[in-house]
């Protein structure tokens, strides 16, 4: 019911693009009150689920928020345009907290976000671009796109794991930002599987 919420509200067009992020804030606190928990930037904490969304239709557009109202690459409102929530299946979803083989748990801060990015192998990512949605796909270079895994899902036939996952590039040292989102498979993942800790910003 909230994703549905918040897709409506990505739809509305308002008269000032910076004001995406400050219209809804008394929504959020109403939110809060009622018991769903802080969702500071349309963002649950420690809920996974409301960091993968992805561009509905046409591609987003990142706002230029003032230096004090910045709004983090992770959430939707920091960009223009339709988002809509990925369809997750309902059982058999195994998130990044709950196993040690994704990496460390990401840390929630009120800005930044403590993670582990995976580099990815973009020669077979080259010939199933299907798999990845890009914000912007005008402004990105493939081979520069990492990912951030917060969950999988196994295939009960074939045994295949699913990776759903945040698509980042390196913006400054340590420092990642969004760039899309992304189901992955094991032969997306480079065979050393290098892992960076860093953040997103």
């Amino acid at each position: 019911m909230l994703q549905k919420l918040f897709e409506m509200y990505s739809s509305l067009s308002l008269s000032f693009q910076t004001d995406r992020a400050v219209a809804i804030s008394g929504l959020e606190r109403r939110l809060e009150k009622s018991g769903f928990g802080a969702a500071p930037y349309g963002l649950f904490c420690n809920h996974y689920r409301s960091l993968l969304w992805q561009r509905r239709g046409g591609w987003l557009q990142r706002i230029k928020y003032p230096a004090k109202r910045s709004v983090p690459s992770r959430s939707w409102m920091a960009y223009y345009g339709e988002i809509e929530y990925v369809n997750i299946p309902l059982q058999g979803m195994e998130w990044l907290t709950r196993s040690q083989q994704l990496g460390k748990d990401l840390r929630w801060g009120s800005s930044a976000l403590s993670i582990t990015v995976n580099k990815l192998s973009h020669g077979e990512l080259s010939r199933e671009l299907w798999r990845f949605s890009l914000d912007d796909p005008d402004s990105i270079e493939l081979q520069d796109i990492m990912c951030v895994i917060l969950g999988r899902h196994y295939d009960g036939e074939s045994g295949d794991a699913e990776y759903y996952a945040i698509l980042v590039t390196l913006r400054f040292y340590k420092g990642y930002q969004r760039v899309g989102f992304g189901r992955l498979q094991e032969r997306h993942l480079k065979r050393e599987r290098q892992r960076l800790e860093g953040f997103l910003v």
